[in-house]
């Protein structure tokens, strides 16, 4: 299962089940 949620500075965190947070922003 993977949910993306927006943090308080607006970047886009997409977390996997595993537990590994992987940032979507460039």
């Amino acid at each position: 299962i993977i949910k993306s949620y927006h943090l308080e500075e607006g970047e886009v965190v997409t977390r996997f089940s595993v537990g590994e947070p992987a940032e979507g922003s460039s």
